[in-house]
């Protein structure tokens, strides 16, 4: 009972316990957050591969594609497990807006769009065909069950108050900017002035006068000018926030006008008298029913005429393919209110079977940009471009046909994209890949040239496991830097308690003399050290958990507040910090905490059960 009694005394009397417990809190909230955001962005990354490829991919390392995909398709169709395959070709070449004057190296992909969006969430990406009737959606549903030609009044009303709202900003004059220049003159100038003002004062004192009040004098001036610099820093800063602050402002009225706008379009094809009772009603009276590369009537008003469309239809580029929006401070991409239906030259330089490229054979054909596709990887935004599966296999030449000889040759593909049933479940995705390698193997056994292009199926994991494993590996790398940073921890835990043993020496022999045994006396520390680390690891793990629930919202108030941007949605992948938690984690960072009070008492403590009761009674 005394080692609890003495435990809590010690507690509540010594004020310096408070540095050691300040120091777990801080390192264990720090190490939850830093590994939240980051392992929140493995998975974002995780998650935005395996919405792009699929469950199962199968492909071969030649540019030139691989034969009898088809035939393979068929089989594939008979096994059990499997929903749906979709092939893919991937071409290089060239993409070319001739009314603007741009051109950039684009990868030329063949899909079936229908096929892709089902296999994959190809679909949810596209911005016209997809985000902006979903949005116009959202923008509706609060109104429902209403009639089609009340919720078009909606629509008009929301965007008339939008644009009087983004209008009202625009006709508002922002802060004119300060440079840093300017602020530098002031603050020089304002410190200069109260220097020579000092040394006015300085000469009309007494000539007698003590030297404490020259000094009280020399302070005031100091003081007086940090206080000066101080303001006149606060001012320059402050006025250019809040020019940040009205253009962000601006933007995102605008964008709000701009979606507003959209959104009156989309809901110009309700019927009128017609009552819409639920979301998926008008969700479905809004949104197509699936995606594809037909150009809507629209696409024609801005051409004028048949004769002027691209006769080979439409395709989509990767956001980031053709500079047609700009992104704000936010991330988000500034669409315009409808599609701008470019015209676009695509250019594919076939690559031979045997991988020789044929560029005297390269195929130009002009399109109708009718979307943009945004993945979240930027590697596939920057590059790809979407156009239909048969027109690409035509441009890349790996259509059916013959060879020199006259003997027929079948068509290739790059890739075959698979749909499993269940394939969250590992042990499953693992099962039935093993068993379409074993169909790949029994087609090569039937087709021998297709000994040597080493066609495989992977799994979606496996196919990107290089860029995977570069991420996992950040995260990791950063765990154990923050680590190796929180032994500090052992170190002030340690320290404290040295001190505190110290100077309880003469109350450690009196203990001992009255009978406690050493191990007594070390289980008072080592409680000691464990209520530390508990406390410690504890408020940690309160604070940094709440922390990473609201980082979002305590980034827009850092913004608002300073008008600093942290996390620039400009530059990452992903629009939002990721704000998960991974509780497994977390009790780790606890446990350890704890693990670490008592590591950092256990030399203290080992000292003080050591202790002469008689020369530790005498100790000053």
């Amino acid at each position: 009972m005394y080692k609890l009694f003495l435990t809590f005394r010690y507690l509540t009397r010594k004020a310096i316990v408070i540095f050691p417990i300040l120091v777990v809190w801080l390192c264990v909230m720090m190490m939850i957050i830093v590994t939240s955001i980051m392992g929140g962005f493995v998975d974002r990354v995780q998650d935005a591969n395996r919405q792009l490829l699929g469950d199962v991919v199968i492909d071969a390392p030649s540019l030139a594609g691989w034969p009898y995909y088809d035939e393979l398709q068929k089989d594939l169709a008979k096994m059990p497990g499997i929903e749906l395959t979709t092939p893919v070709i991937q071409a290089w070449g060239l993409i070319n807006l001739p009314d603007h004057r741009y051109n950039n190296v684009a990868q030329i992909i063949g899909i079936d769009p229908a096929a892709r969006a089902r296999i994959s969430r190809f679909g949810a990406g596209l911005y016209w065909q997809h985000t902006a009737p979903n949005d116009a959606v959202d923008d509706l549903a609060y109104k429902l069950p209403a009639k089609g030609g009340d919720l078009q009044k909606t629509a008009l009303d929301d965007l008339l108050k939008a644009r009087k709202e983004a209008s009202k900003l625009l006709d508002a004059p922002p802060p004119e900017a300060i440079s840093s220049y300017q602020i530098a003159l002031q603050m020089g100038a304002g410190f200069v002035a109260l220097v020579l003002a000092g040394l006015t004062i300085f000469g009309l004192w007494s000539p007698t006068a003590h030297w404490q009040r020259t000094r009280l004098l020399l302070a005031l001036i100091l003081l007086s000018g940090t206080a000066w610099t101080w303001w006149a820093t606060w001012q320059g800063t402050d006025v250019n926030k809040q020019k940040d602050l009205h253009q962000d402002q601006f933007e995102q009225a605008n964008s709000r006008a701009v979606r507003a706008a959209r959104t009156y379009e989309y809901s110009t094809q309700l019927q009128i008298g017609q009552t819409y009772q639920t979301r998926p009603q008008l969700a479905a009276a809004l949104m197509p029913p699936e995606p594809s590369f037909t150009p809507p009537p629209e696409a024609l008003e801005v051409f004028g005429s048949k004769a002027n469309m691209p006769a080979n239809g439409g395709c989509i580029v990767g956001i980031d393919v053709v500079p047609m929006y700009r992104r704000d401070r936010r991330g988000n991409y500034l669409h315009s209110a409808s599609p701008p239906y470019y015209k676009a030259l695509l250019t594919v330089v076939p690559v031979a079977p045997r991988g020789t490229l044929k560029i005297d054979s390269a195929d130009t054909r002009d399109f109708v940009i009718i979307d943009d596709s945004y993945t979240r990887i930027y590697d596939i935004d920057k590059t790809a471009v979407y156009a239909p599966f048969a027109k690409v296999q035509e441009m890349a030449r790996m259509q059916a046909g013959t060879d020199s000889n006259d003997r027929p040759t079948p068509a290739r593909c790059n890739e075959l994209q698979i749909r499993i049933k269940n394939s969250d479940n590992p042990t499953v995705l693992r099962d039935v890949t093993d068993r379409i390698n074993e169909k790949i193997a029994q087609l090569t056994e039937r087709h021998p040239d297709l000994m040597g292009l080493n066609v495989t199926a992977q799994t979606w994991e496996e196919k990107q496991i290089q860029y995977i494993r570069a991420v996992r590996n950040e995260k990791h790398m950063i765990t154990f830097i923050l680590g190796l940073m929180s032994l500090v921890v052992l170190v002030v835990i340690f320290l404290i308690f040295y001190m505190i043993v110290r100077d309880k020496t003469k109350d450690i022999g009196i203990i001992k003399a009255l009978g406690g045994s050493e191990e007594g006396v070390a289980c008072i520390f080592m409680m000691y050290g464990l209520f530390i680390g508990a406390v410690g690891g504890l408020l940690g793990m309160v604070s940094g958990v709440v922390f990473v629930w609201h980082t979002n919202e305590i980034h827009e108030w850092i913004f608002r507040t300073t008008g600093v941007m942290i996390w620039d949605r400009k530059v990452y992948m992903f629009d939002r910090i990721p704000d998960t938690v991974n509780w497994n984690e977390v009790l780790i960072y606890v446990g350890a905490a704890i693990v670490a009070g008592l590591v950092g008492a256990l030399i203290p403590a080992m000292v003080a059960g050591a202790q002469n009761p008689v020369k530790a009674v005498r100790y000053e």
